[in-house]
């Protein structure tokens, strides 16, 4: 018999790509859980093992004890050993070809002995297919096309965890030696009809990755770890997704969260990493101040992981907690952070990775999206999800069990105590117990400042398009090299613009502490200084090294300093700085450069084919390439010195002169606005205008039929 919760939110089309039936289908909380269960799947292999991963560490220990069947108990000396011992079994991996942030955090071929002795058997691609600014963050291991593991973990470093989530846990330790925090998250296993429909995802994006196309052929062998039982069997799953590239979709994960909000009668249960996508607490926000309206529980973390993840995600965070407090005029809301504490009562925050939702216990999603922008409609994402018509005994159940274990409750105890109180937020504040190993904490929240709270409200630190423009004009232009200096033009313009209006948000938030008087009176002290050439010699020399802009450089000298140290220092300061970088290039090669940007290092390997100081100069002279990228890129090529540097000259002069005289005109016309000044400054303007113009219209000309 059906009942008013009897409408289907699950509707290919609109929420999801499509809803498949798995045969069988376990949830696996905690690394503890999913990485021996993963590794006894792996060892049962025989024709084919895919991974696609965000992040992917070969020195990954999927089994803290001593296994007695005698196979490496790390992720990336197991597949060689199985490669050994399977002549008929490939191995596919495909890890996003990530961000230069993210370099000390990675495992890179040049420093991994693992991929650089790679068997013939595994295929190790780095993806690079989405645009700059999104990412593949989509985490599924595929094993003989039959079965799957999905979720929200992906196979790597300083992820594993116990439930206990101990704060000196000596097993939560990296291969370097250094120990990280408890860490939560929650993954999946399944067979059948869903299995086969995320293997179609997996080798869609091999495919769009490397051409290669890979047709199913699942096995017929039982696969199914032996000590994994089954939460669901014969279970309706729906697959949503996302895939970051140029082509604007509609976003099935965003509109299958908003209908999760819309679709709540009594509570929103959500782990997550991040809370920073506004039009998803907006919907939050409003079933809070409905008069019955569910109650709404969020466990996050309780700071974001990183100094740049906390200055920019966790900013927006702030932001949107205030926004949801605010609305919560029935008092059901409650956001708070789990944390674990040892015998002397020292705290450990345990770092929430999971991406659960959980909907009147009848709706269960989990999945790679997190709660942000980038999630809703920038990176590559996939979510799984369950809807009964009904209360599912099974959903409650795994809720249950993750609110009592962050709660340091028994099952039983906890049922107990929710079975007693109103509400769910009322039960988890009566069930709090400051005197337990483990915890759920109210979240700290709050922007500072009114200048961290209008950041917050742009959206600029959270985008929900790739801040790319290859995304917006990818449509008009060609793909050849006239498509790639064309992007390199207009990613200079749009650093230079968020300069200014970095700048202008400077002024505004402290343009008083610094008169006019005191600021002259500072330049002067810096002409007066005797160290002063040194000083901006090597600020050229070292930033230009180290891939800071050369124009932002020349036009800061030449406004603070005057011309003739803008040019004359600047300069030869890049020319020592590209002579750092070309050797530095020949020394590492091209394995490392390739990481900086593989798109751009092929345009630059195209161009300095014939090792002449004319395509030096050109690459200079037209804005290809990062200055550093290409001193590296030169150097890598096997390009000769003298060619390589007298191509510089020729190439940087020009536009290193352009770019000091509109600072000096602009400088003129600011401390002394006349007819003369403005006429000068607007003719330069102008010059530089059209030859940007000019410049532009060439490159963006489609090429003519041969």
């Amino acid at each position: 018999m059906e009942t008013e919760n009897s409408h289907q939110i699950l509707q290919a089309g609109r929420n999801c790509t499509c809803i498949r039936k798995a045969s069988r289908l376990s949830f696996l909380v905690e690394g503890e859980a999913y990485y021996p269960a993963l590794r006894q799947a792996l060892i049962k292999a025989e024709r084919r093992i895919a991974i696609v991963a965000w992040e992917f560490h070969s020195q990954t220990e999927l089994c803290h004890s001593d296994p007695a069947d005698g196979y490496p108990t790390e992720i990336g000396p197991l597949l060689d050993a199985l490669l050994e011992e399977k002549p008929e079994l490939e191995v596919r991996v495909l890890v996003w070809d990530h961000s230069l942030i993210y370099l000390p955090e990675r495992e890179m071929k040049l420093f991994s002995e693992w991929r650089k002795n790679a068997h013939p058997c595994l295929h190790f691609v780095e993806d690079e297919t989405a645009p700059s600014g999104a990412s593949h963050h989509q985490k599924i291991v595929t094993i003989d096309d039959r079965l799957v593991f999905a979720g929200g973990m992906d196979v790597s470093i300083s992820r594993w965890d116990t439930s206990e989530h101990r704060p000196n846990e000596e097993r939560r330790i990296n291969p370097d030696g250094k120990h990280y925090p408890p860490y939560h998250d929650i993954h999946a296993a399944f067979e059948g009809d869903l299995a086969t429909a995320l293997c179609e995802v997996v080798y869609d994006r091999w495919e769009h990755a490397t051409g290669e196309q890979i047709s199913l052929n699942a096995s017929e062998s039982e696969l199914w770890p032996d000590a994994l039982e089954a939460t669901f069997e014969d279970v309706d799953v729906s697959v949503s997704q996302i895939l970051s590239s140029p082509e604007e979709k509609p976003s099935e994960i965003e509109q299958l969260h908003l209908d999760l909000i819309a679709a709540a009668k009594d509570f929103i249960y959500i782990e997550n990493q991040y809370l920073a996508s506004k039009t998803l607490t907006e919907a939050l926000a409003a079933r809070l101040q409905e008069e019955d309206g569910p109650d709404v529980i969020i466990l996050l973390p309780a700071e974001t992981s990183g100094w740049l993840v906390q200055s920019t995600v966790g900013v927006m965070r702030d932001r949107l907690l205030q926004v949801l407090h605010e609305a919560d005029r029935h008092g059901r809301l409650l956001t708070c952070s789990p944390a674990s504490f040892d015998e002397e009562g020292n705290k450990a925050n345990i770092y929430v990775h999971a991406k659960l939702i959980v909907v009147d216990d009848r709706i269960l999603k989990i999945g790679s999206s997190n709660l942000n922008n980038r999630s809703m409609g920038v990176d590559s994402e996939i979510d799984l999800c369950i809807e009964r018509l009904d209360t599912c005994d099974k959903i409650k159940k795994l809720r249950q069990s993750l609110i009592a274990n962050h709660l340091d409750l028994s099952e039983p105890r906890w049922a107990e105590i929710e079975e007693n109180e109103a509400s769910l937020a009322k039960a988890i504040r009566q069930g709090s117990d400051s005197e337990s190993s483990r915890q759920l904490l109210p979240l700290e929240y709050g922007c500072d400042s009114e200048l961290k709270e209008k950041l917050a409200e742009s959206e600029l630190l959270d985008p929900d398009s790739p801040p790319d423009p290859e995304f917006h004009i990818s449509q008009s232009l060609p793909d050849d090299e006239r498509h790639l200096v064309l992007k390199r033009i207009t990613k200079v313009a749009v650093a230079l613009t968020a300069i200014v209006l970095v700048g202008i948000g400077f002024y505004w938030a402290w343009g008083q502490l610094l008169s006019e008087e005191r600021a002259r009176a500072m330049l002067e002290s810096i002409k007066d200084n005797s160290w002063l050439p040194l000083v901006v010699f090597l600020t050229f020399t070292i930033g230009g090294s180290l891939g800071i802009s050369l124009n932002f450089m020349l036009v800061t000298t030449a406004v603070v300093l005057g011309t003739q140290y803008a040019l004359l220092y600047g300069i030869s300061g890049a020319m020592l700085s590209s002579c750092i970088g070309y050797y530095l290039g020949k020394t590492l090669g091209k394995s490392l450069l390739q990481k900086l940007n593989s798109k751009t290092v092929a345009a630059l390997d195209e161009k300095l084919a014939n090792r002449s100081f004319k395509s030096v100069a050109f690459v200079r002279l037209l804005p290809i390439a990062p200055f550093f990228i290409v001193n590296m890129a030169a150097g890598a090529s096997q390009l000769k010195f003298k060619p390589y540097l007298i191509g510089t000259l020729l190439g940087m002069a020009p536009g290193m002169s352009a770019v000091v005289l509109l600072a000096n005109r602009a400088e003129a016309f600011a401390h002394q606005p006349s007819l003369s000044t403005s006429l000068s400054l607007g003719a330069v303007a102008a010059l530089l205008l059209a030859a940007f113009l000019y410049l532009r219209k060439l490159l963006a000309a489609k090429p003519h039929a041969s």
